[in-house]
């Protein structure tokens, strides 16, 4: 009798072991990296895969940045680069959330953690990917005395402006983007911003990421709200 609870016992173990397996392929199908499959990669408490993201009722996602910004180090990740709604005085930007980037030895490539609320589905997406290496080439090695933000490439006229406050933020966020190589066509241009000594394109081509080009090349980052409201 012993044996045959042994043997169906296994069987159930397996079936339940083949079935978690599918439910992986299933679940998280579109994600770069999986954390439950790495020790070192902790998953919050509540985070249910949805194919691409992560999600959790209600709005977390300052629970869920802190729990990464504090437990990932003690694993051996170094923080490489981090910014987020917190940064940011105007409450009605507080579902662009946050992004991490994390390095660590051993690791080939980088862990980005991003996530925010939706309030459309009442939720907080996560998402967790693996990628190159992030390089982030300075265009500008000081910041100019003023600038000018022309509307498009063909606008004559600009908005110029002396506030350095302004012209600080803006020379970060450009200095701050990430060197991208692929072929991009950057249809939907926001704004030209002239710094004096290099003229930079900014276009959303796709209505998500923001793409910087400049004679010293092509860069991307996150829309952030703060950034372009300041090229209206």
């Amino acid at each position: 009798m012993k044996w045959i609870i042994a043997a169906l016992l296994a069987v159930s173990m397996a079936a339940g072991w083949y079935g978690y397996q599918g439910m992986t392929d299933e679940t998280h199908a579109g994600m770069s990296i999986i954390p439950e499959k790495h020790d070192d990669i902790p998953l919050y408490e509540g985070l249910e895969p949805q194919r691409s993201h992560y999600t959790v009722p209600g709005d977390k996602w300052r629970e869920i940045r802190s729990f990464y910004v504090e437990n990932l180090p003690e694993l051996g990740w170094r923080l490489t680069y981090e910014g987020s709604a917190l940064d940011d005085n105007d409450p009605g930007n507080d579902s662009s959330g946050f992004m991490t980037i994390w390095r660590k030895e051993g690791f080939d490539g980088e862990l980005q953690i991003s996530g925010g609320y939706n309030p459309y589905e009442k939720a907080t997406e996560i998402m967790f990917d693996k990628t190159g290496i992030v390089v982030q080439t300075p265009w500008l090695e000081s910041i100019p005395d003023s600038i000018c933000i022309y509307e498009d490439e063909t606008a004559d006229d600009c908005a110029k402006t002396e506030d350095q406050d302004i012209i600080r933020v803006l020379t970060g966020f450009v200095n701050e983007g990430i060197d991208h190589h692929q072929k991009t066509e950057l249809d939907n241009v926001l704004a030209v911003i002239d710094f004096g000594d290099l003229e930079v394109k900014v276009a959303q081509p796709h209505g998500k990421e923001v793409y910087l080009q400049s004679g010293k090349g092509l860069k991307v980052m996150k829309p952030e709200p703060e950034f372009l409201t300041l090229l209206e």
